[in-house]
């Protein structure tokens, strides 16, 4: 029974923290966040950073996004590893390049590869 444990145990760890791969998945469903995906691009997208709660009044909890000139709003990948950088570039015009999924919700995700403040 012990083993059966420690067998169950390994696998669920082996997958729990496997490294992300943002893809849309077979079916059109998001690898990260099991959203239905309508298109995937790789692109650039140059907008302002801004605090989805505090400067759009569009939210209950503060969420950094993409703000475009056109005002088309690109929400950051939850598991996209340049998030952390989010904080420090509030309010500044940059540059992200990635994977951009649009949602069948109507959302557009960006998995950022990159981000260059201009």
């Amino acid at each position: 029974m012990k083993k059966y444990f420690i067998l169950i145990l390994s696998i669920f760890l082996l997958y729990a923290f496997k490294p992300c791969e943002h893809s849309s998945g077979k079916d059109g469903v998001c690898s990260i966040n099991f959203k239905d995906v309508v298109k995937t691009e790789e692109g650039t997208v140059k907008g302002k950073i801004v605090c989805k709660m505090c400067d759009l009044k569009m939210s209950d909890k503060c969420q950094k996004v993409l703000l475009t000139s056109e005002e088309k709003i690109y929400e950051f990948c939850n598991c996209s590893n340049k998030n952390k950088e989010l904080e420090n570039l509030s309010g500044k015009n940059v540059e992200v390049k990635g994977k951009i999924c649009h949602l069948k919700d109507g959302t557009i995700q960006i998995h950022s590869e990159s981000i260059k403040i201009i």
